[in-house]
């Protein structure tokens, strides 16, 4: 069964989660792909069996059958992947032993959210998800997984990352490491993640109101007032 071989701990058995996130849509308006912009972290202290979904699946199956790729030997994504692929892979999560949070950002219009606004809303939601991770998540030591982008680098994940666990909190994060970038197609564990919040945006689009409940996904929205 995934999520029980290799699950990491300290040596007093406190658990080392890691929190993969990813997004999809653009944080700014693209009319050639008008809508929400969605990010989404699934969280495991199993990092390799988040890798095992995504090998185990054919990728670019939105093509014709003989352009399928064989598991293992492509990047699965949300945009080449089918319906049948990614209700399999949401359906693998839901009955794993993983948590996932999603939130999302309207992108209403090119005057309110141009181009040059891409880096701040990304920030932003980002930020947002975090804050909700480290008030949401499982208890645990965390290190921040985040799919590589142009919009953020790696010193700035980590600041948006400190900034949003408290050191008093059971959650809390990893001395060693605490956050880094992932590039997709060389880190399998992020590529469930890509399904995920890619069927989440795709429900907002839909409206499909009961998209979270159905597949055991918390909706993050802003943080609670104390």
């Amino acid at each position: 069964m995934l999520g029980n071989r290799n699950k990491r701990r300290t040596k007093d058995g406190t658990p080392i989660r890691y929190a993969i996130i990813d997004e999809s849509g653009h944080p700014y308006y693209d009319v050639d792909d008008v809508g929400p912009f969605a990010m989404g972290a699934v969280v495991t202290d199993d990092p390799e069996s988040l890798a095992e979904i995504a090998l185990s699946q054919y990728s670019n199956t939105s093509k014709r059958r003989k352009y399928w790729v064989e598991p293992g030997k492509g990047e699965l994504k949300r945009s080449r992947s089918n319906d049948f692929v990614s209700q399999d892979v949401l359906n693998r999560l839901k009955e794993g032993d993983y948590v996932m949070l999603v939130v999302d950002q309207p992108i209403l219009s090119e005057a309110d959210n141009p181009i040059e606004s891409g880096s701040a809303v990304y920030a932003g939601t980002l930020s947002r998800l975090l804050i909700r991770l480290a008030e949401l998540g499982p208890e645990g030591i965390y290190r921040i997984r985040l799919d590589s982008n142009d919009y953020v680098d790696r010193d700035l994940l980590e600041l948006l990352a400190k900034s949003a666990f408290d050191k008093n909190s059971p959650r809390v994060l990893a001395k060693r490491n605490p956050a880094d970038m992932i590039e997709s197609d060389l880190g399998p564990a992020i590529q469930p993640v890509d399904i995920m919040v890619g069927q989440y945006r795709r429900s907002l689009m839909e409206g499909d109101e009961g998209f979270t409940k159905r597949n055991r996904i918390i909706k993050a929205g802003n943080r609670k007032k104390r």
